[in-house]
Parts: structure tokens; sequence; C-alpha cells
């Protein structure tokens, strides 16, 4: 039978994977083939006290339907932790959020969606409801990976970041469609901080099917405050075709010293 979490009148569930006192998060696993529903559960293995790393959230199995926070955050000179859903497919219903965030000096952590279904047609859709967080409050940013095998991705007004703080460079950003298409119109950021070096974002679709950035914001830029160099955004899909509109892309140095980074468009 269908696993579910967090559906029934005795209201919302909540799973807690920490230590009692100050340390790393634990770890929550789920597996499960024949389908999940995680209905607004808070599922947290998020370090305890002034250091600590954060721990690991995985999902692995059949499709997926997610509502709720997920919450994997490092504290002081701990990293953030590992958010990892590899699911058929997934359907996002209400308000979802997904943090890796390192809340110190550590570096931001590593949050992971793969829809691995072959033919299936529903669209991976993170709206404005959704946020996805591997940032770090005072150290380098994480790296987020998106990718659906057959899966439409449509990424409409979610906040993406991989940002980082202090002297930080910024994370890694990857959205991959292996045979579907992809469409853009949120805000991708992977910023450096102070000195620190933008961060690297690449989309990478499919040569039948077209990469649409309409209204998006996707940067890789250095601290305007500070003046670390910018880095580099991809965006690469070999006769599929690239249509942008309205979009941002900056990949700008920061201050007075720091270089610009490198833009590119493979169609």
């Amino acid at each position: 039978a269908a696993l579910t979490i967090g559906t029934g009148s005795a209201g919302n569930v909540q799973l807690f994977a920490k230590a009692p006192g100050s340390g790393n998060g634990g770890t929550i696993s789920v597996t499960d083939y024949t389908g999940m529903t995680v209905n607004s559960a808070n599922l947290s293995v998020a370090a305890t006290g002034s250091n600590g790393n954060g721990g690991s959230i995985a999902l692995t199995g059949g499709p997926a339907t997610l509502t709720g926070s997920f919450n994997a955050n490092g504290s002081g000179n701990g990293i953030g932790g590992t958010i990892n859903f590899q699911n058929g497919y997934f359907t996002f219903n209400g308000t979802q959020s997904f943090t890796a965030n390192s809340l110190g000096t550590g570096k931001g952590g590593t949050v992971t969606l793969n829809s691995t279904y072959a033919g299936e047609s529903s669209t991976l859709t993170l709206g404005v409801n959704t946020t996805l967080q591997a940032d770090s409050t005072s150290g380098p940013g994480g790296t987020i990976s998106i990718t659906a095998a057959s899966q439409p991705i449509a990424l409409t007004g979610t906040g993406v970041t991989a940002t980082a703080g202090g002297n930080g460079a910024g994370g890694t950003i990857n959205v991959t469609t292996t045979d579907s298409t992809m469409t853009i119109s949120g805000t991708l950021s992977a910023n450096g901080s102070g000195t620190g070096l933008g961060g690297q974002i690449t989309l990478t679709g499919h040569s039948t099917f077209s990469i649409l950035l309409n209204n998006a914001t996707i940067s890789a830029a250095g601290d305007p405050a500070g003046n670390g160099s910018g880095n580099f955004i991809s965006i690469l899909n070999p006769g599929g075709g690239i249509n942008v509109s309205g979009t941002t892309l900056n990949a700008q140095g920061g201050g007075t010293g720091g270089n610009g980074g490198n833009i590119t468009l493979t169609d």
C-alpha cells in the first residue's frame, strides 16, 4: 500500500532526528515504491547547539506528493546537511520548503530532487510557495540539483538559492531535463559574498525540447559591496532551442576589483 505521512484528523506530523543537546543532526530515511504522500509535515535533522552539521533526509521510491518543511540546517561552523529525494515523479501541493543551510561559517549543504520515471507527462512545478535553499550565513554556498527524466520542469516564482555569506564563494545550481521541456520564470541565485567568487549555474536541456526563460532572474555574481568576481552561467540545449524573454542573467563582478564572469548559451 502507499505510504502517507501527515494526513488525518490527528493533525500535522513532525519527525525530528536531532541530538538532545548540542550536536549534529541525524538521519530520516523513507523508502516506498508504491507512492508516498507527505502532507503538512515537518521533517527536521537540523543541528542543535552552537556548532553542528546538518543531518540527512532521504526519500526514495515511486511517485511522491509533498507538502511541508524539510530542514537539514547546520549551525555555527557546521555544514548544511543533505536533502536527497529520488522519486518516480513529484507533485507539490500547498507550501513546501527544502533548507540545507549553514547558519554560521560552514558551507551550505546539498538539496537534490531527482524525478526518475520515464514517460511521465505531469509537470514538476516549483511555484511561488516553494523554496530550495543551500545558503550559508557566513561561509560558501552549497549545491542544489533538480533533475527530471521525462517530467517537464517549471520553476515559476521559485526561490532556488545557494548563496554565500561573509567572504564565501557562491554555490552550485544544476537544473537538468533529459527528455522534456524546461521553463524558468523564477529566481536562481548562487551569488558570492564579500571577496568570495560568484557561484556556478548550469541549465541543461534535451535536443528535442526547448528551454524557456521568461521573466527569470539567474545570478552567479560577485558581491556589489565586495570585490569578488562573477563566475559562470551556462545554458546548454544543443538542437532544442533556447527562448529568452524579460530575463536577467548576471555574472557581474563586485565592487571595484571583481572581474566579470562568463555567460554561455548553446543551442
